[in-house]
């Protein structure tokens, strides 16, 4: 892979890297995973309250409490 220095004198004004972010999600499961099996905590691991926010976890408890809500005035 070429640098984007590289790729902007070559004359590209825009690379795509489609498996970069896979590459780099598998190297820190598997990493995790060796973490695991060693009885150790995986370093690097998002703060519980961003990974709630990250994966929605916020989100469905607000609309869960909405829902509620709703059923008690009805």
């Amino acid at each position: 892979m070429l640098p984007q220095v590289e790729l902007e004198a070559l004359g590209y004004r825009l690379a795509a890297y489609p498996l970069t972010l896979m590459s780099a999600a598998v190297r820190a499961m598997r990493g995790s995973l060796a973490s695991l099996k060693r009885a150790e905590t995986p370093h690097e691991l998002v703060p519980f309250p961003e990974l709630r926010r990250l994966v929605g976890f916020d989100a469905y408890d607000a609309e869960a409490a909405r829902d509620a809500a709703d059923d008690g005035e009805r």
